[in-house]
Formats: C-alpha cells, sequence, structure tokens
C-alpha cells in the first residue's frame, strides 16, 4: 500500500487528454458552440447577464481561432460594467450582472480576470489593436480590484483564484509588485491548507474552480515557487477525490462543505474528472471548459487504485476548530460519513451514498426552514442576488466510528430567521430501493402519491428503525431524540411525497401544526438564551457486502434490536450507540454546544486509513518548509512562572507578516502586516512560537505594540497544543499607541488571562488589520508582574 500510494502522489503526468472522448480541437469547437448565448446577450444585454461569461467567450473565441472581430466588442461590453470611481471602496471591480447599480458581490472581478490574463499571456499578438488596448486598460483597473480584494485564505476557491490573478496580472503588465503580492497570498493559502485543512472541503462545485486555478498557475505562472505550489496542491485535490470518490455512482462521496445538487452530489467539478477519463462520456457543453483545457497536469492513473481500495477511512480537518473535522468511511457498495460541525447554509454534515449510477439519490442530513428538503427551491442569497438553495444553520455535530454515526442537530436562538414557517429536520433517502422496513415491518411504497395529492406517511416511534436494502448495500437510520419548540417529544415518519427526484425522508417536524389548520404557524421562531430548543438525534449504520436474505435480515434485527444510551436533562444531553470500535458518542449542553465527542476529531490535512498523506505532499513545498524548519527545529521557548519576554522576530514569521527595522524597537525590530495606516487595510500571515508551559494555570500575556490609528489597533491569537485549539483566534484590541506600548491581552476585561494547560504550546499572532505593529511578548502565572 505504501508504496502504490508514494507512487501515486510523486508521479507528474503532463500528457494528452486521457480518456477524453474529445480532441482539445473538437472541445473547444463546442466550447465556442456554447457561447453564442453570450454573443447574443452582449449585443442587446439582458438584465441578467453576467460580465464573467464575456471574458471567458473571449478567451474561447481566440483559443478556437474564430470570430476575432467578435472579441472587441465583448471586452468592451465588459468595460461597462467595471467600477471607474476611485472613491468607491469596488473601485476596480465589476458589476456581477447587467442591471446591478453597484458591486455587490466582490468575486466578480475574479472571475473575469480568471480568464482576462490568460486571453492576454496567450493571444495579445493575435488581437486587433482596438481589443489590445480595452483589454490592457481593464486589467490595469481590475489589478487595483484584485489587489483591494483580501480572501481569508480559508475560503478556499476565492483565495485561490485572487492569488492566480496577481500573479498573471504581474507577469500579463509587467508588473513585479503586483506578482510578488500573488505569490505572498498564495504562500498564506498553502499554509493555511497545511495547518488547517481545505477549508472548502469536498465541493463538488467548487473543488472544480480550485482545480482550474491550479491548471493555470501550473501552466502559467513564471514563478517557480508558484509553480511548485500549484502541483503539490494538484496532487493533494487529486488524492483528496480519489480518495473520496464512490467508485458505483462515479463521484464525490460523503459529506461536503457547499454543495448545489443535494440530491446527486454532482457539479462543475464534472468538468475536471471527464478530461482526466473519471468519468464516461463526452464533457459537457459549456464555455467554462476552455479553463481545465488550458492546463497541462493530469492525475496520474495510480490514484484510481486509491479509488478501489477497501475498506478505508478518510479523515481530513476543514478548519481551526477541533470539530471542523470529517470522516468517510468506504465500502465498496456503500459508504458512510460525518461532519463533526456545520460548514455553512449548503453543506451536507451526514450522508450515505448507496447503490450505482450517477441518478442515484443519495442519503442527506438537512436543517430546513422553508419547507425544501431536496434543495429545489432557490432564494436569492444575500445582496448579490445569486440564487441558490439555502438551508438552515443551526448547531451541529457528530461523531463516527466506521459503519457507525451519530448526529445532533440544536435550533438555537438567532438560529431560525423571523417569519419562518416551518421548522424541520430531515434525512433523506432514495426511493428506488430493494427493500424498505420501518419499524420492523416491510413497507411498500405507493408509487404516485402526489396523483391522489396526499402523502405516503409512516409513523415510527422514537428509536424504531428505518431500513433500505439497495443490492448487497444496506444503511439504516434511528430518531434516538425529536423534540419541538417546547422541548416536547415529537414523532419522526417516513414521509413519500411523491416527488420526481426519486426521493423519500424521514422528517422530524419540531412546530405541530395547530388543531384544524392545514399550514404551521406563521413564526416558528425559537427564543430563549439558556434553554434546549428544538433538537433531533440520528443513528445511522450502514452495511455492505450482505450477499443474500439471509445476510440481509441478520444485519437487519441486529440494528433493530440494538439500542441507544442517553441522558438528557437541562443541563447537558448525552447519545451513545453500539459501534465496531466500542461506541460512539456524542455530548452537548444548552442551547447548544460542544462538550465531548467519541471517537475524537482527527487533526489532518488528508488522513488515509491512519497515514496524514495530505501533510506528505505539502510538506516541502515553501512557505511550509520553512515553518516547519522554524517550528520543529531547535528547542522550544521555556516559559517561568515568573514571566519570560522573547522577541516577537525570533518565531516563524510567515506569509503576509515581515520583520522590519526600528531603533526604537527592542533589539532593533518589529512584526507586522505591512500597509498604510488609517487606510483601513485587511493583512494575513502569522507569527508563531513553541512554548513549554512548566504548570497549568491562569496566564497572562503581554505584548509591546505600536498602533498607530483605530484601523491598525488589532491582532488575532491562537494558541495550539498538539494541533488541537485552546484558543481559536481570539480578537486582540490593543488601542491606539503611537509610541511602543505593553499591553495586556484579554478576551474579558473584567477577567484578563488564559487558562493554559502544562506542557509544549503554540502560540499564534495574526494581524487583524494591517500596519499594526508588534515588538515583544511576556508570558507570565504571577498576576502582578508587568514587563519592563
Amino acid at each position: 500500500m505504501r508504496t502504490t500510494l508514494t507512487a501515486a502522489l510523486t508521479v507528474l503526468v503532463l500528457a494528452p487528454l486521457p480518456g477524453f472522448a474529445d480532441s482539445r480541437a473538437d472541445a473547444i469547437a463546442a466550447c465556442a458552440a456554447a457561447g453564442e448565448r453570450t454573443w447574443r446577450s452582449a449585443q442587446d444585454p439582458p438584465p441578467r447577464m453576467g460580465c464573467r461569461e464575456l471574458y471567458t467567450y473571449a478567451l474561447v473565441l481566440a483559443e478556437a481561432g474564430a470570430h476575432n472581430e467578435r472579441i472587441e466588442p465583448l471586452l468592451k461590453r465588459g468595460s461597462q460594467m467595471h467600477d471607474r470611481n476611485p472613491d468607491n471602496r469596488s473601485y476596480g471591480n465589476f458589476r456581477w450582472y447587467w442591471n446591478d447599480t453597484r458591486i455587490v458581490d466582490y468575486n466578480a472581478v475574479e472571475f473575469c480576470m480568471q480568464s482576462a490574463a490568460p486571453l492576454w499571456l496567450r493571444h495579445k499578438d493575435k488581437l486587433t489593436a482596438g481589443a489590445r488596448e480595452v483589454l490592457r486598460e481593464t486589467m490595469e483597473l481590475a489589478a487595483e480590484g484584485c489587489l483591494r480584494h483580501r480572501v481569508r485564505p480559508g475560503y478556499t476557491n476565492i483565495a485561490l483564484m485572487n492569488a492566480q490573478n496577481l500573479l498573471l496580472l504581474g507577469q500579463a503588465l509587467g508588473k513585479v509588485a503586483l506578482s510578488k503580492e500573488g505569490q505572498r497570498r498564495l504562500d498564506r493559502v498553502c499554509l493555511d491548507v497545511w495547518q488547517n485543512g481545505v477549508q472548502e472541503y469536498v465541493s463538488p462545485t467548487y473543488y472544480g474552480v480550485d482545480l482550474d486555478c491550479l491548471l493555470l498557475i501550473e501552466a502559467m505562472a513564471d514563478s517557480p515557487r508558484a509553480v511548485e505550489q500549484a502541483r503539490a496542491l494538484l496532487r493533494l485535490m487529486w488524492t483528496d477525490i480519489a480518495a473520496n470518490w464512490y467508485a458505483p455512482a462515479q463521484r464525490l462521496g460523503g459529506t461536503r462543505s457547499r454543495d448545489y445538487n443535494y440530491l446527486r452530489g454532482v457539479g462543475m467539478l464534472d468538468l475536471n474528472l471527464q478530461l482526466a477519463g473519471w468519468l464516461d462520456g463526452p464533457a459537457p457543453r459549456t464555455a467554462g471548459l476552455v479553463l481545465p483545457l488550458l492546463g497541462r497536469w493530469k492525475p496520474p492513473a495510480e490514484l484510481r487504485e486509491l479509488a478501489t481500495k477497501y475498506p478505508r477511512t478518510i479523515r481530513q480537518s476543514w478548519g481551526t476548530r477541533d470539530e471542523q473535522t470529517r470522516t468517510h468511511y468506504v465500502l465498496s457498495d456503500v459508504s458512510l460519513s460525518a461532519s463533526s460541525a456545520g460548514y455553512h447554509s449548503m453543506d451536507l454534515p451526514l450522508t450515505v451514498d448507496i447503490g450505482q449510477g450517477r441518478q442515484m439519490v443519495r442519503g442527506y442530513f438537512i436543517p430546513d426552514g422553508r419547507h425544501d428538503p431536496y434543495g429545489m427551491i432557490k432564494i436569492a442569497e444575500g445582496a448579490s442576488g445569486h440564487m441558490k438553495a439555502l438551508h438552515l444553520r443551526p448547531f451541529w455535530t457528530a461523531a463516527q466510528d466506521k459503519t457507525d454515526a451519530v448526529g445532533v442537530v440544536a435550533y438555537r436562538p438567532g438560529d431560525i430567521p423571523e417569519g419562518t414557517r416551518t421548522l424541520e429536520s430531515h434525512f433523506v433517502l432514495p426511493r428506488e430501493v430493494d427493500e424498505l422496513w420501518a419499524g420492523g415491518r416491510r413497507v411498500e411504497l405507493i408509487e404516485a402519491p402526489r396523483a391522489a395529492k396526499a402523502e405516503q406517511v409512516v409513523p415510527l416511534a422514537r428509536g424504531q428503525a428505518l431500513v433500505i436494502r439497495k443490492g448487497t448495500a444496506a444503511m439504516g437510520v434511528k430518531v434516538i431524540l425529536a423534540t419541538d419548540t417546547a422541548n416536547r417529544s415529537v414523532q419522526p415518519a417516513l414521509i413519500n411525497d411523491g416527488n420526481p427526484h426519486g426521493a423519500v425522508r424521514l422528517t422530524v417536524r419540531h412546530v405541530a401544526r395547530p388543531p384544524g389548520s392545514a399550514s404551521p404557524p406563521a413564526d416558528v421562531t425559537t427564543r430563549g438564551a439558556s434553554s434546549w430548543g428544538p433538537r433531533a438525534c440520528f443513528w445511522i449504520r450502514a452495511g455492505g457486502s450482505l450477499g443474500d436474505d439471509d445476510a440481509f435480515d441478520r444485519w437487519r434485527r441486529e440494528f433493530e434490536s440494538s439500542g441507544p444510551t442517553m441522558r438528557d436533562d437541562k443541563t447537558q444531553s448525552t447519545f451513545s450507540v453500539p459501534s465496531a470500535g466500542g461506541q460512539v458518542s456524542v455530548a452537548i449542553r444548552p442551547p447548544g454546544e460542544l462538550v465531548r465527542l467519541s471517537p475524537a476529531p482527527a487533526r489532518a490535512v488528508l488522513q488515509f486509513d491512519g497515514r496524514d498523506v495530505g501533510r506528505e505532499i505539502l510538506a516541502d513545498i515553501e512557505p511550509v518548509r520553512s515553518w516547519r524548519r522554524a517550528m520543529e527545529g531547535g528547542s522550544p521557548i521555556a516559559i517561568r512562572p515568573e514571566g519570560t519576554a522573547w522577541e516577537v522576530e525570533d518565531g516563524a514569521v510567515v506569509g503576509g507578516m515581515e520583520v522590519a527595522a526600528d531603533p526604537a524597537a527592542s533589539g532593533g525590530k518589529y512584526v507586522w502586516a505591512p500597509g498604510e495606516a488609517g487606510a483601513h487595510g485587511q493583512a494575513d500571515g502569522m507569527a508563531c512560537y513553541r512554548l513549554t508551559v512548566p504548570q497549568g494555570g491562569r496566564w497572562r500575556l503581554w505584548g509591546r505594540v505600536q498602533t498607530p490609528t483605530p484601523q491598525d489597533d488589532s491582532f488575532y491569537v491562537s494558541i495550539r497544543q498538539r494541533g488541537r485549539a485552546l484558543l481559536d483566534r481570539a480578537d486582540w484590541h490593543v488601542g491606539v499607541h503611537r509610541q511602543w506600548e505593553w499591553v495586556l491581552f484579554a478576551t474579558d476585561k473584567k477577567a484578563p488571562g488564559l487558562d493554559l494547560p502544562a506542557g509544549e504550546l503554540v502560540l499564534e499572532i495574526a494581524p487583524r488589520e494591517d500596519a499594526a505593529r508588534l515588538d515583544k511578548l511576556f508570558l507570565t502565572l504571577d498576576q502582578k508582574a508587568q514587563p519592563q
């Protein structure tokens, strides 16, 4: 296994399109044909014409060598959507839609330049003089938009695109400073992935965007460092895809961060999968295919072996907190996955993949306040106006041991928007199954209950099992707890609503309909800050290789007879179920706060059967290599109870933070994220320190700072022990100090201090705003001690 895996991770393939049904020329021609709609729109723009498609289609035409006369009008139309007012925060960005009156989505400049920069780098000599003039002027202005667009590194797809654009715009315009800034931002993404994993994890849409960005950097960047980073991240992303691949349905399996297709879990990544030969048939006809077609790097064939190794356990982090992790247990005919925290309003944190074919409905949990369990009703997302199927964002946590997972949802004050008319927790299941059992009885699903304007409803008592069988695989669900807004028990039910999507659902209705009413109350918003709101606990079990009826019946009866252990009172809820490794348990306190998970979450970039292959892939690229050398070499700083001070430049200073000189600073040096004082600039990077704390207790942290204005007066503080967060990016507002002064760190001014355990810790200081300067740090157990 180790030899095969190492080979798969280290081979770089620069080759034609393996397994792709079309030639490159045919594929580009198909892109051009698909873009005809954009050309028609550009003549008389409809209200929802997007800026992005104009630049994509211009690139497609240049690649196809067709209709060169169209490129200049397309570019001119795009320039009409550009913000040219230097007084605006959005200066240099684009209106996303033609009818927008202002910039509402700051990602627009990134999606436009993703095509515009390659258009210049690959085809400027073929463009008309007028097209070159318009394109260069657009890139000059858009470069400012990209510089102003400060993207947190955990916003993976846009952070990569922003770095890619600055790198390539710098090359196109001959501006070294632009490319240098792009390199700095790419460095920060690499370090963030090393520390926290890919935060937009296992997304069938945004993994496609990530791959496109990395392919363009690898193929076009003139920075050897950026190319090396892109190749490493490409290897990581494709290893991630292989590890989480559910082969029977030819798609990514398991939980994910952002999904536009809840039912079947496919998206933009299909373009890359098609080009790599992982999917059968021709690629979809879309102009966006041009971006991956410009890439050279192809995933090594050996990765397909990882995708068919059974059973396998995948664990990976996707954030700074301990519980921001996921587990995915993959068998040949079924997979079970649980995320230990919620991500956003399009995530699927508890899933089962079962059955064959890409049209097979997935099993998934969804917290629903719009009666949209299948993600079919799109609504506008914020000011951007982008139409998406959004679900609620309650407290969520889960634990998993191989084929058993327990997930808990708790709806806290603020989780349910005012005016919400329904509140349901669903576990959606495929309807096309071989057998379905509810409460120990076999159920025959009615073919078309919707035609009779009635749902087929099968009530289940708390703890009764719902079991489905598909081929040689099975999955079972039990609702261990279900409560309403008054914390009273409610009854879950299997519901076959006759939808055209091939799905049924196990639903907990947290709000009862009023007697004699067909509709729920007008407002189901929960209130009360310290007590339980509506909750539900789901126990999922998966079973594979059940070769005959007897094997399935034994598996089913064992699950039906297995019982959970539960403690539920006003102060804490604990749910435990038997599993292959002993038990799976989750403990929370009201209104929704994690206490404990068992098995404990794993901190890993990408762990494959206990081995963090993700860290192996990234270990030798910069800035990870320098960070490791500083953090792993030498001895940690020994902290004395009476207090120890140290120079901030003595740690690992990486990403956007730099060491600078000042004779007034201790040792003549300080650390900062460079920026103009008072300019509202954002920043990234960090300074990291290994510390040895002699004893547990209430410690005080001081910093010697110089912060010239209220716009440049704060940092973030994080503390980790063995990779686990003891303090996660706590704000440190130090106030304005125009001269060097000592300031005490406090998240609570009434009780400043840090509760730290004994042992080795890692302290991380990150800039919250640029131009804030840090000279020295002091840590003490003496509550009266002050640094000199």
